[in-house]
């Protein structure tokens, strides 16, 4: 098995923050405890997980630990990938959606589901040592090992994923300082990346999904001196799609009722976590309303 020390990844990525953009985003010495005010203020948060705790994740989860066996979803079989030569080019089916699940570490999403179900730290462990190849190989958009590294959809759905190992990691006995702070600099660069409008997908189901990450981004991590500006970004975008994406009635231009039910399920997990963290936004929940009514039509025959 190849083994990252944190002391040659910290260098890594110190050194890779540093250049960023001319040194505009440095690495930054983040205080632990005060970055988890917002975390410890309550004892359960909600946020956006992209596989549910249960005993298929953990049948997941064990090919992964016991074969180095990566499944990603069901229209790809398995694929070992030894870790000591692991370098996050693999592209096994030549299928660029295969390498958009994979950086989007849906592997690492599996493993914390399977923490979370069972109390076992060797999947938080797993699922750490992944973040931080990852980190290692994929330090910033200018310096990635695949296209599919930086690109909007998987950089948004691995905010959702770092989210929810943040959540485990950050209180248990594998936390570490140092990798901690490492952890948040490169989470406060997902987010930097997410809200640069070069990298939005506009007038597109992928900008939702973007301005979903981004939103909970900035409220779950709000001592981020970026947060309010992602917080008022996402609202800007998400706003903007709810006036060009849907009719005034409330159905969804691209006339496609599969299409409406996906970007409906998306508005409602956003205004689910708008409602728990008491975030008011009128606009979505009237544009809502229109979408589930149009629902009772698109159901009937005729």
């Amino acid at each position: 098995m190849k083994v990252t020390t944190f002391a040659v990844v910290s260098l890594f990525m110190l050194t890779a923050f540093q250049t960023i953009i001319g040194g505009i985003n440095p690495y930054k010495d983040y205080d632990v405890e005060y970055m988890n005010e917002f975390w410890d203020s309550s004892d359960s948060h909600l946020y956006t997980k992209r596989t549910t705790p249960s005993m298929q994740s953990v049948e997941i989860a064990d090919m992964i630990i016991s074969n180095d066996e990566i499944y990603l979803l069901r229209y790809w079989e398995p694929v070992q990938i030894e870790k000591s030569s692991m370098d996050w080019t693999e592209d096994p089916y030549d299928d660029w959606t295969w390498q958009f699940y994979y950086h989007s570490l849906r592997m690492v999403s599996y493993l914390v589901s399977s923490y979370e179900f069972t109390g076992e730290m060797k999947y938080l462990e797993e699922a750490k040592w992944y973040i931080e190849s990852w980190i290692e190989y994929n330090p910033s958009y200018r310096n990635q090992a695949s296209e599919r590294a930086w690109d909007d959809h998987s950089t948004a759905n691995r905010i959702s994923t770092f989210i929810q190992f943040w959540d485990s990691y950050r209180n248990s006995s594998l936390q570490d300082e140092e990798f901690s702070v490492l952890f948040l600099n490169i989470l406060r660069l997902h987010g930097e990346f997410t809200a640069d409008s070069d990298n939005y997908y506009w007038g597109h189901n992928h900008g939702i999904y973007q301005d979903r990450s981004l939103l909970q981004l900035s409220v779950l991590f709000p001592n981020f001196d970026e947060s309010p500006y992602w917080y008022e970004v996402a609202n800007m975008r998400l706003s903007k799609h709810l006036k060009e994406d849907l009719t005034d009635s409330g159905v969804h231009k691209e006339h496609s009722p599969s299409y409406h039910f996906l970007v409906l399920n998306l508005f409602m997990s956003i205004d689910e976590f708008n409602k728990n963290y008491q975030l008011n936004n009128s606009e979505l929940d009237s544009k809502i309303y229109l979408m589930q009514d149009y629902l009772t039509y698109i159901v009937k025959q005729d």
